[in-house]
């Protein structure tokens, strides 16, 4: 909460504040009380527009990752077997749920939807790197990474995450890509290196605010009679 909350809280505001001084410069631009406060809580609700995204569009991961906090701090109070036992419990049956459900139950379509089980192919790597001293020689390495990036490619391009879970066009080419970026066995330290860990330190604050700066340098190249590059 310490590492999320404040900057997504941050965000949020400046957005709000950003509709109520430039409304006309946002596509979604209709502040409802009951879903602003929902997005502050990291609760799913839906827009005026139907769309279930918070205020702040960016926000929507952050919604299944709150599921996931919770549902991993209730596993952690358990033993290791129980507590993953009940994390593999707890997202199945979200699923499910979200399979078995009516459209009209659009909660339970939103909170199971395939892409919670990326957070179990998580835990299962974490799992493996916590537990076994083997690691891949950086060719290896580069090998996962490179077939990861492909078959994001290839969803992508096949339009595949239209008719496929995002659970295969998003998570296995991601988790190919973690393997060969943490389980190599290369641990350079030079400035690169620590360029490089700086960049991942800052992952999540680059995330939430470069719509923002996407979209001032836009205003700035229009005022500026530069082309567009969307």
């Amino acid at each position: 909460l310490i590492r999320v909350v404040p900057l997504y809280w941050a965000c949020t505001t400046l957005m709000v504040a950003s509709i109520l001084s430039a409304k006309q410069l946002i596509n979604n631009n209709v502040l409802d009380p009951v879903h602003l406060i929902a997005s502050y809580l990291f609760i799913p609700w839906p827009r005026a527009n139907g769309e279930i995204f918070p205020v702040f569009s960016l926000g929507w991961t952050l919604n299944y990752e709150i599921i996931f906090y919770i549902v991993f701090a209730i596993a952690l109070s358990m033993s290791r077997r129980s507590g993953l036992i009940f994390a593999f419990l707890a997202f199945s049956a979200l699923v499910a749920g979200h399979m078995a459900a009516p459209e009209s139950w659009w909660f339970l379509h939103y909170v199971g939807d395939w892409i919670i089980f990326e957070f179990l192919i998580g835990i299962a790597l974490a799992a493996i790197f916590l537990n076994t001293d083997r690691r891949i020689s950086p060719l290896v390495a580069v090998a996962f990474m490179v077939v990861g990036v492909l078959l994001a490619v290839i969803f992508y391009q096949t339009g595949s995450y239209t008719f496929m879970p995002r659970l295969v066009t998003g998570g296995i080419p991601a988790a190919f890509i973690f393997i060969g970026a943490v389980f190599v066995d290369f641990t350079p330290k030079n400035r690169v290196a620590r360029w490089l860990e700086v960049g991942g330190d800052a992952s999540y604050a680059l995330y939430l605010v470069h719509a923002f700066t996407a979209n001032i340098v836009a205003i700035i190249g229009g005022r500026l009679g530069l082309p567009s590059l969307v």
